[in-house]
């Protein structure tokens, strides 16, 4: 009876840890096309306190994008792009609506040999937004390199060293469509350039509020095994943030 009662508080615990210090980081998305050539894409990225109380600022972040040949036969997943680091965030400072501090951030797609990519980075991320219920913003984000892996030694020329973003959002009375969020952000400094778009609206609120996600990415690096390869791609789906 005790190792039972002891097992639920352990539970307990957990959830109670989980329920608050783990939060939407970036957006996280499952959007999909309509056809071979704009196969399914599966974004995940949260970050998680790791210091009690959670609202110190330090995090560990993660995401993963996965792309998900849905249209195929056998369905397989074709490429899987994993990014583990640590931020520290501090919220309304400055007149910023936040600034972070990138120390460390490692992408890698998990492959071996010729295949094999990975990157070690760092950066500052700010953004800076005017108005309440109507508001207009930008997010800058500057990143430095600490090391590229010989497999992909001129990444930082086609994903870049900044990505900035223009946003448009707006909040109205409706209880369930309640938001309504558009950006456009990209890498325009080289001439290998990338440009990506969304628009979102919640149909679920809460801490994790479920959106409409419309998609759209033209450029280069949209995976990291062929980031030299100029794609585009539109797809629709569903949003977390």
């Amino acid at each position: 009876m005790k190792k039972i009662i002891t097992f639920i508080i352990l539970l307990v615990s957990i959830s109670a840890y989980a329920e608050n210090s783990i939060q939407p980081y970036e957006n996280s998305f499952i959007v999909t096309g309509f056809n071979k050539q704009n196969q399914m894409i599966i974004n995940l990225s949260l970050k998680w306190g790791l210091i009690y109380p959670f609202e110190t600022g330090l995090y560990l972040t993660y995401e993963q994008k996965s792309k998900w040949n849905v249209y195929d036969r056998s369905s397989p997943f074709m490429e899987n792009n994993y990014s583990p680091g640590i931020i520290w965030q501090k919220d309304n400072i400055l007149c910023l609506d936040f600034i972070r501090l990138i120390p460390y951030d490692h992408m890698s797609n998990g492959r071996d040999g010729q295949e094999s990519r990975s990157v070690d980075r760092g950066g500052l991320q700010i953004q800076k937004s005017w108005g309440d219920k109507f508001k207009l913003g930008i997010n800058e984000r500057y990143y430095y390199y600490y090391a590229l892996s010989n497999k992909n030694h001129n990444y930082d020329h086609y994903i870049g060293l900044f990505k900035s973003q223009a946003f448009i959002s707006i909040d109205s009375k409706y209880q369930y469509m309640d938001s309504l969020k558009l950006y456009v952000q990209g890498e325009w400094t080289h001439r290998a350039y990338w440009i990506e778009s969304a628009l979102m609206t919640n149909i679920i609120t809460g801490k994790f509020s479920m959106k409409l996600f419309v998609y759209y990415r033209r450029g280069y690096a949209q995976w990291m095994a062929n980031y030299k390869d100029k794609t585009e791609y539109f797809g629709i789906g569903l949003g977390l943030q």
